[in-house]
């Protein structure tokens, strides 16, 4: 009996906090594209905050999330092992919305000592009402085997390809031409809706020797350009869409020559 009773309450106390870890997986979004990536609540893996920071392992209790950051520094020789604690009361969550308060002195600089955060899961952040025209992609070459790869996709699901640089094979490069099925777009559309369009932006660095991405999009009459070799974490599935591009479109080569606008 003894021994059905400790069962019973640890019952009490393991299924709902492993019903809030659940609750927690995902990404979360705030009004001013704050990020919280939550893949892991087992502190096994790496987690992403805000500009895409990674975290060594995720602390979670039924009230509170910690990320924590681990490191090592020179002023001790690498011998000793830092940990900054991002901590944060949780005030509400359920499957769609997330609201925290900073309570460390990392987390409240990190947030830039905002009072509380509500984080929408991406799958619940949809714009309504959002009608897309044409929208252009650009990758550039790097300092390393990054393709010269150029995209345009049209309201009409037609999408016109250009793939070459120093790092393409001379038989695969050229331009190519072809036409999206109706499932695939609306997936594409669907990303569009989920990443703040509206309102997004990214960080201007275009320095150095990575990859630089623009991405030019019409919608509702207006007209949004981005361009940066640190695009925002938000529109990482919308990229990895473009650079997967030939698995969704059968592509016919083309000798027509394709501007895109830059």
């Amino acid at each position: 009996m003894k021994y059905l009773l400790i069962a019973f309450f640890l019952l009490l106390f393991y299924v709902p906090l492993l019903a809030q870890h659940n609750q927690l997986k995902g990404t979360w979004y705030s009004a001013d594209q704050e990020i919280m990536v939550i893949e892991d609540t087992s502190g096994r893996l790496e987690n992403l905050m805000q500009r895409g920071e990674d975290f060594s392992n995720l602390v979670v209790t039924k009230k509170a999330i910690s990320f924590r950051r681990q490191y090592y520094s020179s002023r001790t020789n690498y011998n000793v092992l830092y940990t900054d604690k991002f901590d944060f009361k949780i005030l509400n969550c359920n499957d769609s919305v997330l609201t925290v308060m900073p309570v460390s002195d990392f987390s409240k600089k990190f947030f830039l000592n905002r009072g509380t955060i509500r984080f929408v899961k991406k799958q619940y952040w949809i714009s309504k009402d959002l009608k897309v025209g044409k929208v252009f992609f650009h990758s550039s070459e790097c300092f390393g085997s990054c393709p010269l790869i150029d995209i345009e996709i049209d309201p009409d699901r037609t999408v016109k390809y250009k793939l070459g640089g120093f790092a393409t094979e001379a038989a695969k490069s050229g331009h190519f031409i072809g036409k999206m099925p109706d499932s695939t777009y609306q997936f594409f559309l669907l990303l569009l809706q989920n990443c703040q369009l509206e309102t997004l932006r990214w960080n201007s660095v275009q320095c150095c020797d990575g990859v630089v991405v623009t991405l030019i999009f019409y919608f509702n009459k207006e007209r949004k350009y981005l361009k940066s070799m640190l695009p925002s974490v938000i529109t990482n599935d919308m990229l990895d869409f473009f650079y997967t591009i030939e698995s969704k479109v059968v592509f016919k080569r083309t000798d027509e020559k394709f501007y895109m606008e830059e």
